[in-house]
């Protein structure tokens, strides 16, 4: 799902993407119970399509960030990004058991999936996919040059050329192949 939305990324909406994906691997989690309860093809087929669904973030995640961050701050704003992640990651192993030792071990997926939506309320709401003025820029505090690049209406929005990509040899890559 990664080079999926990676390409979708640039073709839609980077916002609507990640609020949709967002909004699809947190129904995923709020089944998983019930499908675990109806059977194991079931309960796999439900983490696979959550796997999937969750797969869009990072991808969509770069793809705001290209259109938000200066090219000399996106490795330190992707680095923030992602140690989100982490610090998310380790959030819910601490609060995982709790969870579990008071409401069941249901109540982790009922409580992670309902916090996916709760947070794509204010991200719908809020998020746009570029700057319309440098004013938009302000938490970063942009320089001319920078936001130039960045403003809507001088960023070139046709879409890529895929048939310049040499999928064949991408694909025939002993790199690729291992993925």
């Amino acid at each position: 799902s990664n080079v999926f939305s990676g390409v979708l990324g640039t073709s839609v909406s980077p916002k609507l993407l990640l609020g949709v994906s967002v909004v699809l691997w947190s129904a995923f989690t709020l089944l998983t119970p019930a499908s675990a309860d109806l059977s194991l093809p079931a309960l796999l087929a439900c983490r696979a399509l959550m796997g999937f669904c969750e797969g869009t973030c990072l991808p969509t995640m770069q793809a705001v960030l290209l259109s938000w961050v200066p090219k000399k701050e996106r490795s330190r704003a992707l680095s923030l990004v992602t140690s989100g992640i982490t610090a998310g990651t380790v959030g819910s192993l601490f609060l995982a058991p709790m969870l579990v030792k008071s409401f069941g071990w249901q109540s982790v997926f009922y409580v992670f999936g309902a916090t996916g939506f709760v947070w794509t309320l204010p991200w719908l709401a809020i998020a746009e996919d570029k700057p319309k003025s440098a004013e938009d820029c302000a938490p970063y505090a942009c320089e001319i040059e920078d936001i130039e690049d960045l403003l809507v209406d001088k960023i070139d929005d046709s879409p890529p050329d895929w048939t310049a990509i040499p999928w064949g040899e991408i694909f025939k890559s002993r790199a690729m192949q291992g993925v």
